[in-house]
């Protein structure tokens, strides 16, 4: 089973904007690409609603729509949020800076004690210090990810090992789990997570060149207002998103100025 999944929606149901009788409606926003989505993790199934949480679906969160058990949106913002991580996640971090998150208690009691830091902070020099120490990791998480609820989803690599880790246990609907995968890890080599990228790239690509020409050949959504030559655009600019990625220099770091950062905040008292 691939680690990105995904099945798009048939043109005819994808959510629109304006009246249902309207002459002319409108896409959602990257409405184009709607359908469902999961990145399969070894056995847990990240982006899929837990069994309590979809049974009060409708009483929790009736704006959600939730159709089956995974999520329901757009696959491109999925797609875009990996590409744009990818030039940091292939760069390896330094043992100094795995040992901070080597276990998802290690990375709460630390990114824990940075954000109170923060909180309290009563200078910028401080504040300046919690983002130097921090933002690397932050640079590894899904942002835009196509999830209408909470989710917390890493990516880092350190040595030949790319490992991915969820943190969900918060997440909840009504004092219900909102995930089927609360909390977890799962990793596998460099040279494996990069094909998994790739072959989501061209199975999207793919699947995306097909709708375009359905809606060329025969239309199926008349009296959607759609522009097929900015599609078009759009799509053969998106089909350079992964080479681009693999070419792109990752964020310049500076490791010695972030663990002086963790090692001169780890020294300051919290009271």
């Amino acid at each position: 089973m691939p680690l990105f999944n995904f099945s798009f929606t048939p043109l005819t149901e994808i959510p629109l904007r304006g009246k249902p009788k309207a002459s002319q409606r409108q896409l959602e926003r990257y409405g184009f690409s709607h359908g469902t989505c999961s990145i399969d993790a070894g056995q847990s199934r990240l982006f899929q609603y837990s069994p309590q949480f979809l049974a009060h679906a409708d009483f929790i969160c009736p704006q959600y729509g939730i159709e089956g058990d995974c999520v329901n949106h757009s696959i491109i913002r999925l797609y875009e949020d990996v590409i744009e991580l990818l030039p940091d996640i292939l760069q390896s971090i330094p043992i100094e800076a795995y040992l901070l998150i080597s276990s998802l208690e290690k990375q709460r009691a630390w990114t824990e004690r940075l954000q109170h830091l923060f909180e309290i902070a009563e200078t910028p020099e401080l504040e300046d210090l919690h983002h130097e120490a921090i933002g690397w990791f932050h640079r590894r998480k899904l942002s835009k990810s196509p999830v209408k609820g909470d989710t917390n989803v890493w990516f880092w690599r350190f040595d030949d090992q790319v490992f991915i880790r969820w943190d969900n246990k918060a997440s909840q609907g009504d004092g219900m789990p909102q995930w089927t995968a609360t909390e977890g890890e799962y990793s596998m080599p460099t040279k494996i997570f990069l094909a998994e990228v790739e072959s989501f790239h061209f199975r999207l690509m793919k699947g995306m060149s097909e709708r375009i020409q359905e809606m060329r050949d025969r239309n199926p959504i008349p009296n959607v207002n759609i522009n097929i030559d900015t599609l078009i655009e759009q799509h053969t600019e998106r089909k350079q998103s992964l080479a681009r990625a693999l070419a792109v220099q990752p964020t310049k770091v500076d490791w010695a100025r972030i663990l002086a950062a963790n090692e001169q905040l780890s020294k300051l008292r919290l009271d």
